[in-house]
């Protein structure tokens, strides 16, 4: 029995592993240290969304060195992604269009100067980043979302070198200009429907999870400037409202028309937006929240966020809130609870955290960034965290990012959405049950297809002991998901104890079907080194 256990290719795989990690260096005695620190038991709960961006604008995440060859950010794009595996990150939102230019093969943008340096020029040799990052996403069961900023053309337009395929350059009446930035004019219906369009190839060539747009909408209110679209104004206001009004009403419009495109030509693609964390302070509007923000997002960049919850317009909002606990004007707390109370048409909240505050020393709080994601998770009406940004995830020699991943290390499945889709796939077939001293190896088949014929894209391992009940609610009782496999080997239960095991399956929405069972007695006995297969299905 043990030479034809130890034949399996997932036992030869931890034996591997084993052996690795003992050759694993010291880790350096600061960082172990705040490690240690770290390593406390945190509240946690079932479903949880963990996010990152990953900004390519300036190579800020990805890639390291803009312009190197191919080889080489291929290779960062795959240590970044396993990394964020190893570190409990469940999605990422990968910026993919920065400045009116894009990260992947489009006929629609030129290929981005953040990329290989020169506006319009393609990585060689060719490969397509957006493509390269789902793939491995999708490796480790990680959500994959192109994230785009909508209507910027350009940051400084002193640095850019335009393509000739840039709208800058083949669209200029299509541009506004707001000192030295230039966006895409939001009140012309064009501009709608190019971006519109953008989404719509984005979504129909690659298996994304998500389309995100950021918080740059009409520009940031900036001394001496203002927004030269009086012309636009007279041209396009049929419905006679005020300048203000019409500009949210413009990208009211683009949300909308983004929404119904995704639905109607992808229906399962999720689609949100992170805004600013201030829709409006309640000294504007009594609906506001209590405090005193210099630029909230309805009136200093015209997006009406709450109205795109509310309308059920997007299927999840994800306000920035890069202000600390306690702060004067725009407190964390105060500002959680109010976005938590909000008519969200049963949607979902994930709140942006400003990790690179606490990795640039703005926080005095050691452990502000803990306490942010431990105060979210008290409230049910927000799912989660995306933090900004995945380089400062493991920058070294400080506690924050330390604190996050120890945070995420529990096994936990994303939130699913069941106005998009709310059928479980069905339960894994056939589980059985081997073991001998060394750990227990689970085998099941997967589920024939669904109702709606989605099919089983992960498994969920829960572990109790015999003599309590298996509560497939309870995290603690997760005690491993797993992707793209049938099979599963525990090598951490206590000798001699007895453990009922059950083996769920997900749909790509992360619907979860019903739970089978079987019960092991006696975890690595050594009486019991024989082949133990157990066909049963407890209740």
């Amino acid at each position: 029995m043990t030479q034809l256990f130890f034949s399996h290719p997932i036992i030869k795989a931890c034996f591997v592993a084993l052996i690795f990690s003992c050759f694993i260096l010291p880790v350096k005695p600061l960082q172990a240290q705040m490690e240690a620190e770290a390593a406390v038991t945190y509240h946690t709960r079932k479903r949880e969304m963990r996010g990152v961006w990953i900004t390519t604008v300036f190579g800020s995440d990805f890639p390291k060195h803009i312009g190197t060859n191919s080889y080489a950010q291929k290779e960062q794009m795959r240590q970044l992604i396993d990394s964020l595996a190893a570190a409990g990150i469940n999605s990422v939102f990968f910026q993919v269009r920065p400045s009116g230019d894009a990260f992947y093969q489009t006929h629609l943008a030129p290929w981005s100067e953040w990329l290989t340096g020169v506006q319009g020029r393609a990585p060689e040799p060719f490969y397509d980043p957006l493509a390269l990052l789902i793939e491995h996403c999708h490796l480790h069961g990680i959500e994959a979302h192109a994230w785009l900023n909508p209507y910027r053309a350009t940051h400084n337009i002193e640095k850019t070198q335009p393509h000739d395929s840039h709208l800058l350059k083949s669209r200029p009446d299509w541009i506004l200009t707001y000192g030295k930035k230039r966006i895409l004019n939001p009140g012309l219906p064009q501009v709608r429907q190019h971006i519109v369009e953008v989404v719509k190839d984005l979504i129909i060539r690659y298996d994304l999870d998500g389309i995100h747009f950021d918080d740059y909408f009409y520009p940031y209110p900036e001394k001496d400037l203002s927004i030269n679209d009086l012309n636009t104004y007279v041209q396009y206001n049929e419905r006679q409202l005020a300048l203000d009004d019409w500009r949210r009403d413009n990208v009211d419009k683009l949300i909308r028309d983004v929404s119904e495109t995704i639905q109607k030509y992808k229906p399962l693609v999720k689609f949100g937006v992170s805004p600013p964390g201030v829709w409006r302070n309640q000294q504007d509007d009594p609906r506001g929240s209590a405090t005193r923000a210099g630029i909230p997002a309805y009136d200093a960049i015209f997006a009406n966020s709450l109205r795109w919850l509310e309308e059920g317009w997007i299927d999840y909002i994800a306000p920035q809130l890069y202000w600390h606990i306690g702060h004067p004007t725009a407190d964390f707390q105060t500002l959680i609870d109010w976005w938590a109370a909000q008519k969200n048409s049963g949607r979902h909240i994930y709140i942006g955290h400003a990790l690179y505050k606490g990795v640039e020393n703005s926080w005095n709080n050691r452990r502000e960034i803990i306490h942010q994601i431990e105060a979210i998770r008290k409230l049910p009406n927000i799912q989660g965290s995306i933090h900004f940004r995945a380089a400062h995830l493991f920058a070294a020699n400080s506690e924050y990012p330390i604190q996050v991943r120890q945070a995420y290390q529990s096994p936990i499945l994303l939130p699913n959405m069941p106005w998009k889709d709310s059928i479980p796939p069905l339960s894994p077939r056939r589980l059985m049950v081997a073991q001998d001293t060394s750990g227990v190896l689970l085998r099941w088949v997967e589920p024939y297809p669904a109702a709606d014929q989605d099919e089983a894209q992960a498994y969920v391992i829960y572990r109790c002991l015999s003599s309590e009940v298996l509560q497939i609610e309870n995290p603690r009782h997760i005690l491993s998901v797993k992707h793209r496999t049938t099979d599963f080997f525990d090598q951490t239960g206590t000798v001699g104890a007895s453990y009922v095991y059950g083996v769920s399956a997900l749909d790509k929405m992360h619907n979860e079907s019903s739970v089978t069972k079987v019960r092991v007695s006696r975890y690595g006995d050594r009486s019991e080194d024989t082949s133990l297969i157990i066909y049963l299905r407890l209740p």
